[in-house]
């Protein structure tokens, strides 16, 4: 869910903004960019909120299957699905509340055109967002840790750690409830992988914000970061619908239109079957933790 939100909320913003420049002087176009120009220092938070949610939801997916792997004996007890919505419900308040300072970033005001003599909106910088201590505060100190430190770091490690699960448990060639269910361990890895590679060029497209690199390279790397965030949230459903067994019984169940009957659902025997999908107790899985977050 967070995923779909973060992918409409970007596209509305970056495909719009192509249409507009290349087409100015479409009355449509034109109106339409009337209206965003109020939209976006709403829309910007908004959007940064569901990229902090998606990207500690990717981090709670690989601690939880960490868990499961290295405490078994626990994990009926730890990955419950009580707790897996506790966890959502925590990651999207604290999302929320550290994107807040962000709504006050922006704000439109007419601007005097002197050529012909017209005001238009314009979006401009708040006084907030040029102060030089909130850039510094909230913008390094804060933003680098929250954003990038803390999950890559924790996702790699952990990912490590995964990885050499998934190759003890080929030696042994034990497979069952007690031990490790290495379709959904390499489920995991995929997912976290794929996450890495699509943050890094954000992250390096921060770095040089702050070091005042060349405006034009830094505004077309921005598109190029921007894609790599998109192909982040896009992928992660090709991830769940190929790797996921019971994540493709539910989006059958949704949208067969009731054609598809459990005997045909549950005809196939699953490679991962065992445990759930995701989390090795009571059902959890990621089909539940898209669920939690329509909440």
């Amino acid at each position: 869910m967070s995923d779909a939100l973060f992918l409409v909320g970007g596209l509305l913003f970056t495909v719009m903004t192509g249409l507009y420049r290349c087409f100015q002087g479409n009355f449509i176009l034109e109106a339409y960019w009337y209206m965003f120009l109020f939209i976006i220092p709403y829309l910007f938070p908004v959007w940064f909120t569901l990229q902090t949610v998606c990207t500690y939801l990717i981090v709670a997916i690989t601690v939880f299957r960490f868990v499961t792997i290295s405490y078994p004996l626990h994990a009926k007890a730890l990955c419950t699905v009580s707790r897996t919505r506790k966890i959502v419900a925590a990651i999207t308040f604290g999302s929320i509340l550290y994107n807040v300072p962000r709504f006050f970033d922006y704000t439109v005001s007419d601007e005097f055109n002197s050529c012909d003599n017209t005001t238009s909106p314009s979006l401009k910088h708040t006084d907030l967002l040029d102060n030089k201590y909130y850039n510094y505060i909230y913008g390094v100190i804060l933003y680098f840790p929250i954003m990038y430190i803390v999950p890559l770091l924790t996702s790699a490690i952990l990912n490590v750690k995964l990885i050499l699960a998934v190759r003890q448990s080929r030696k042994i060639r034990n497979y069952g409830n007690k031990t490790i269910d290495a379709g959904v361990t390499l489920q995991v890895i995929v997912m976290v992988m794929v996450f890495m590679v699509c943050v890094a060029p954000d992250l390096y497209l921060q770095v040089l914000w702050r070091l005042d690199m060349d405006v034009i390279f830094r505004l077309k790397y921005f598109v190029v970061s921007n894609i790599f965030l998109f192909i982040n949230s896009a992928f992660n459903f090709i991830i769940y619908f190929v790797m996921g067994s019971k994540f493709r019984q539910r989006f059958r169940q949704l949208f067969c239109c009731g054609k598809c009957t459990s005997t045909t659902l549950s005809s196939r025997p699953s490679r991962m079957s065992g445990t759930s999908d995701i989390f090795l107790t009571e059902g959890t899985s990621i089909t539940n933790i898209s669920q939690c977050t329509k909440m």
